[in-house]
Formats: structure tokens, C-alpha cells, sequence
């Protein structure tokens, strides 16, 4: 059973985007065109968002990152942006996190890189 992203942390509030990934093999012979074939069927995407966090808050993420996720290397169950209703879907971190800490300090802008599962 996967783990859900914590009900307590924030979504993307401040923004997101999907960006579908290419599912195809590119390449090159001596002469001609660049040939294309489809490497899958299966299509996944990669959500990019971003978040405002507490102090409280990242050390939840962090706590969720580190033990739950064992440094971003497992899936896990994130809401669904595209469809908007209230489904779960599987993703895992598509690249390390970042965050900047505000100018007052009392809170941080986290990004994140999610990819979806098939």
C-alpha cells in the first residue's frame, strides 16, 4: 500500500504545470531523416508546482521525504491537478526538491518535480 502525501501539508497553492513526456526512441541514421518509433504505450507526465511552507510544515516534508519516501526514491498517492475531482494517483519525485527561504524568514518556497506513474 502506498503512503498518501500528508493532509497537512499544502498543495500546489502558488502554482503548477503538466508537461507529458516523449515516449518515443529517436535516432539518427548516416543519411536521411531522424527515424522515430514508439518506445511504450504507456504515457506518463511530470507535474511541476510550487508551495509555501511553513517551518512546521517542511519539517513535516522532510520527516515524509526521509522516512516515508526513503529520500524520494518511492511512489506515493499525490491528488490529481488534470482531472480536478477528489482522485488520488501515484507519483514519485522526478528530481530533488528545492526551497527558498523567505525575506522575513517564517516561511520557505518550496518546488517540487513530480512525475506520474502509468
Amino acid at each position: 500500500m502506498l503512503d498518501r502525501y500528508p493532509a497537512t501539508l499544502p498543495l500546489f497553492d502558488i502554482g503548477w504545470s503538466a508537461k507529458p513526456k516523449s515516449n518515443w526512441l529517436v535516432s539518427t541514421p548516416e543519411r536521411g531523416p531522424s527515424k522515430r518509433r514508439l518506445l511504450t504505450t504507456a504515457q506518463t507526465s511530470t507535474y511541476t508546482g510550487r508551495c509555501v511552507f511553513t517551518q512546521s510544515e517542511l519539517e513535516t516534508f522532510m520527516e515524509f521525504w526521509d522516512d516515508f519516501l526513503q529520500c524520494g526514491v518511492k511512489s506515493f498517492l499525490y491528488p490529481d491537478y488534470i482531472t480536478g475531482k477528489d482522485d488520488w494517483i501515484e507519483v514519485r519525485f522526478a528530481e530533488q526538491y528545492s526551497y527558498t527561504q523567505s525575506s522575513d524568514g517564517r516561511s520557505y518556497q518550496m518546488t517540487i518535480v513530480l512525475e506520474v506513474m502509468p
